[in-house]
């Protein structure tokens, strides 16, 4: 059994892109936070479990291997609720995804959550010895009510066991194959469509505060339903998140560059914020301190 972990220290960083066994998370953080982010990973015999404690409230995206099932639980609550797929993430339940599954997530501060990533054909073989038949979850989401905590505490118990994975295979075939909710056509659902298409036209044009009506055009809805799309998945309208994403571009380059060859002006310019004041305000909201600070500081040394 391989144990990873890492530590995300709330001054240092934007937010989350990383590539885990199974998952790929792309999120921006959207506040100062109340401490650090922590990531405890375990791998095993085609599974793996990620463990997260969120120090800092973060909006994104969890995107699924072609080649996984996934499991997402809540397994503590914060003040300010967890909104996973625009719906409310409660204790007591439990989300499976299917290969290449998008996750849009709003996590707060405070939150704590596990991912399972199983190999699917793996789980296919399980099942099939079990007599069992997997739900159909080609690019779907499934909510089930149950004892999500118990499911992961057998899970921990057989690796740090040093079982062979079969059990954990076993769990997860018996989770999965329960009585379910299907969220298919479900409006977050729809709404992480609309989010995509945006995502997608706003890597392709560069922009960082392009006219809604260019990113109604671009998701093929009104401006009425792309709010509530970005309400559902984000928990905030367009608007602010343009923000927060060109904030968390600008926090990198401030993090980086040097001021013998640019300025927090230039830098601000370039992200879209035609007034320094404004961005000096939201910057500071976001990360506690001015943009200046950040810009004459020593740059991390990465190594």
């Amino acid at each position: 059994m391989n144990v990873e972990s890492l530590t995300l220290v709330a001054a240092d960083v934007d937010g989350v892109n990383a590539a885990l066994p199974g998952l790929e998370l792309d999120f921006s953080r959207t506040d100062r936070g109340v401490g650090n982010t922590n990531f405890r990973s375990w791998h095993h015999s085609g599974v793996s479990i990620h463990h997260a404690t969120v120090g800092f409230s973060m909006v994104g995206q969890g995107v699924i291997s072609n080649s996984t099932l996934a499991m997402v639980t809540p397994l503590r609550a914060a003040a300010i609720p967890t909104r996973w797929e625009g719906e409310e993430a409660h204790e007591g339940e439990y989300n499976i995804y299917g290969p290449g599954v998008g996750h849009y997530a709003v996590n707060s501060a405070g939150s704590e959550l596990s991912i399972v990533c199983a190999d699917i054909r793996a789980l296919e073989a399980t099942a099939e010895t079990l007599g069992r038949e997997l739900a159909d979850l080609d690019g779907r989401r499934v909510t089930r009510q149950g004892p999500p905590k118990a499911i992961f505490s057998a899970v921990f118990t057989e690796l740090d066991d040093g079982g062979d994975g079969a059990q954990v295979l076993r769990q997860i075939v018996n989770a999965v194959s329960a009585t379910s909710r299907d969220n298919s056509s479900r409006r977050g659902i729809r709404s992480t469509e609309i989010v995509g298409r945006v995502n997608d036209h706003l890597e392709a044009s560069g922009a960082w505060f392009p006219p809604i009506v260019d990113l109604c055009i671009a998701a093929a809805v009104s401006e009425r339903r792309l709010r509530s799309a970005f309400i559902d998945c984000y928990d905030m309208p367009p608007s602010r998140y343009l923000r927060s994403r060109a904030l968390s571009s600008a926090h990198q380059i401030l993090r980086q560059r040097s001021p013998e060859r640019d300025s927090v002006s230039t830098i601000a310019l370039a992200h879209g914020f035609r007034h320094l004041s404004n961005f000096a305000l939201y910057y500071r909201q976001t990360y506690g301190s001015a943009p200046s600070e950040t810009f004459r500081a020593k740059a991390p040394i990465v190594g």
